[in-house]
Protein backbone atom coordinates (compact mmCIF):
# COMPACT_ATOMS: atom_id res chain seq x y z
CA UNK A 1 0.00 0.00 0.00
CA UNK A 2 1.02 3.39 -1.12
CA UNK A 3 1.79 6.42 1.40
CA UNK A 4 -0.19 9.41 0.52
CA UNK A 5 1.51 12.13 -0.90
CA UNK A 6 2.34 15.19 1.60
CA UNK A 7 0.07 17.75 1.45
CA UNK A 8 2.70 20.70 2.67
CA UNK A 9 5.98 21.47 1.41
CA UNK A 10 8.77 20.71 2.81
CA UNK A 11 7.32 17.94 4.45
CA UNK A 12 7.76 18.20 8.55
CA UNK A 13 9.41 16.21 10.69
CA UNK A 14 7.35 16.60 14.09
CA UNK A 15 7.97 14.95 17.42
CA UNK A 16 5.06 13.22 17.43
CA UNK A 17 6.26 11.50 14.38
CA UNK A 18 9.07 10.38 15.77
CA UNK A 19 10.16 7.96 19.21
CA UNK A 20 10.36 9.91 22.41
CA UNK A 21 13.48 8.07 23.09
CA UNK A 22 14.84 9.85 19.65
CA UNK A 23 13.63 13.34 20.41
CA UNK A 24 15.15 13.12 24.13
CA UNK A 25 18.51 11.96 22.35
CA UNK A 26 19.13 14.78 19.67
CA UNK A 27 18.14 17.54 22.55
CA UNK A 28 20.48 16.12 24.79
CA UNK A 29 23.40 15.61 21.88
CA UNK A 30 22.52 19.29 20.78
CA UNK A 31 22.86 20.89 24.26
CA UNK A 32 25.78 18.42 24.95
CA UNK A 33 27.11 20.01 21.39
CA UNK A 34 26.98 23.33 22.21
CA UNK A 35 28.23 23.11 25.84
CA UNK A 36 31.25 21.98 24.28
CA UNK A 37 31.71 24.68 21.59
CA UNK A 38 31.20 27.17 25.24
CA UNK A 39 33.50 25.62 27.30
CA UNK A 40 36.28 25.34 24.30
CA UNK A 41 35.87 29.00 23.59
CA UNK A 42 34.95 30.12 27.53
CA UNK A 43 38.03 32.75 27.27
CA UNK A 44 37.70 34.01 24.36
CA UNK A 45 34.12 35.03 25.40
CA UNK A 46 35.76 35.76 29.15
CA UNK A 47 37.56 38.67 26.70
CA UNK A 48 34.85 39.91 24.87
CA UNK A 49 32.56 40.59 27.96
CA UNK A 50 35.75 42.12 29.41
CA UNK A 51 35.66 44.46 26.00
CA UNK A 52 32.15 45.25 26.38
CA UNK A 53 32.74 46.13 29.97
CA UNK A 54 35.66 48.31 29.15
CA UNK A 55 33.30 50.11 25.89
CA UNK A 56 30.32 50.72 28.63
CA UNK A 57 32.87 52.59 30.56
CA UNK A 58 33.68 49.96 33.44
CA UNK A 59 36.94 49.30 34.56
CA UNK A 60 38.56 46.15 32.73
CA UNK A 61 39.77 42.80 35.17
CA UNK A 62 41.36 41.32 32.86
CA UNK A 63 45.01 41.24 32.03
CA UNK A 64 46.03 43.50 28.55
CA UNK A 65 46.30 40.54 25.47
CA UNK A 66 49.47 38.87 24.85
CA UNK A 67 49.36 39.24 20.76
CA UNK A 68 52.55 37.68 20.73
CA UNK A 69 51.34 34.51 22.52
CA UNK A 70 48.16 34.59 20.11
CA UNK A 71 49.89 34.82 17.04
CA UNK A 72 52.17 31.95 18.02
CA UNK A 73 49.10 29.64 19.15
CA UNK A 74 47.47 30.21 16.07
CA UNK A 75 49.88 30.48 13.20
CA UNK A 76 49.48 27.00 11.96
CA UNK A 77 45.76 27.84 11.51
CA UNK A 78 46.37 30.79 9.89
CA UNK A 79 48.68 28.57 7.18
CA UNK A 80 46.43 26.60 6.96
CA UNK A 81 43.26 28.67 5.90
CA UNK A 82 45.93 30.85 3.85
CA UNK A 83 47.09 27.73 1.93
CA UNK A 84 42.92 26.54 1.34
CA UNK A 85 42.29 29.88 0.19
CA UNK A 86 45.23 30.10 -2.35
CA UNK A 87 44.30 26.69 -3.47
CA UNK A 88 40.66 27.46 -3.99
CA UNK A 89 41.70 30.55 -6.05
CA UNK A 90 44.07 28.82 -7.83
CA UNK A 91 41.54 25.95 -8.84
CA UNK A 92 39.17 28.55 -9.84
CA UNK A 93 41.36 30.63 -12.14
CA UNK A 94 42.18 26.57 -13.70
CA UNK A 95 38.24 25.86 -13.57
CA UNK A 96 37.19 29.08 -15.15
CA UNK A 97 39.66 28.54 -17.92
CA UNK A 98 38.58 25.50 -18.49
CA UNK A 99 34.71 26.22 -18.65
CA UNK A 100 35.31 29.19 -20.61
CA UNK A 101 37.02 27.29 -23.35
CA UNK A 102 34.13 24.89 -24.25
CA UNK A 103 31.33 27.71 -23.32
CA UNK A 104 30.60 29.33 -26.68
CA UNK A 105 31.12 25.86 -28.93
CA UNK A 106 27.62 24.78 -29.82
CA UNK A 107 26.17 22.14 -28.55
CA UNK A 108 26.01 18.87 -31.26
CA UNK A 109 23.28 17.56 -32.88
CA UNK A 110 21.00 15.37 -31.63
CA UNK A 111 20.92 12.00 -32.62
CA UNK A 112 18.14 10.55 -34.87
CA UNK A 113 16.14 7.54 -33.81
CA UNK A 114 17.96 5.42 -36.54
CA UNK A 115 21.47 6.53 -35.91
CA UNK A 116 21.40 6.08 -32.05
CA UNK A 117 19.96 2.58 -33.26
CA UNK A 118 23.02 1.72 -35.63
CA UNK A 119 25.34 3.06 -32.58
CA UNK A 120 23.34 0.11 -30.67
CA UNK A 121 23.32 -2.14 -33.56
CA UNK A 122 19.49 -2.36 -33.38
CA UNK A 123 16.79 -1.13 -35.74
CA UNK A 124 14.99 2.25 -34.77
CA UNK A 125 11.63 0.08 -34.33
CA UNK A 126 13.74 -2.38 -31.79
CA UNK A 127 15.08 0.89 -29.64
CA UNK A 128 11.42 2.14 -29.60
CA UNK A 129 10.51 -0.90 -28.01
CA UNK A 130 13.90 -1.01 -25.69
CA UNK A 131 12.71 2.45 -24.33
CA UNK A 132 9.03 1.58 -23.78
CA UNK A 133 10.08 -1.02 -21.01
CA UNK A 134 9.45 0.13 -17.61
CA UNK A 135 12.69 -2.30 -15.95
CA UNK A 136 14.94 -3.43 -18.88
CA UNK A 137 17.69 -5.82 -18.30
CA UNK A 138 20.63 -5.08 -20.60
CA UNK A 139 23.39 -7.67 -21.53
CA UNK A 140 26.93 -6.53 -23.02
CA UNK A 141 28.69 -9.71 -24.39
CA UNK A 142 32.38 -10.36 -25.59
CA UNK A 143 31.81 -8.42 -29.09
CA UNK A 144 30.12 -5.80 -27.43
CA UNK A 145 26.13 -6.79 -28.57
CA UNK A 146 23.54 -5.22 -26.55
CA UNK A 147 20.75 -7.54 -25.26
CA UNK A 148 17.43 -6.42 -23.57
CA UNK A 149 14.95 -7.94 -21.83
CA UNK A 150 12.37 -7.37 -20.11
CA UNK A 151 12.68 -7.35 -16.42
CA UNK A 152 10.55 -8.32 -13.51
CA UNK A 153 9.90 -6.06 -10.79
CA UNK A 154 10.16 -7.95 -7.47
Amino acid sequence: MKRPLATTWPPLITDAKRPRYVVWRDVLLTAAAWLLVFWMAQETVLLIVDEIWVLAGYATFAPALDWRLWWHRLWPYGLVISAGGIWLVAWGVVSRRRILRYHYLAAPRPLTLDAEAARAGCSGATLTTWRELKIAVVELDANGHLTVRAGVAK
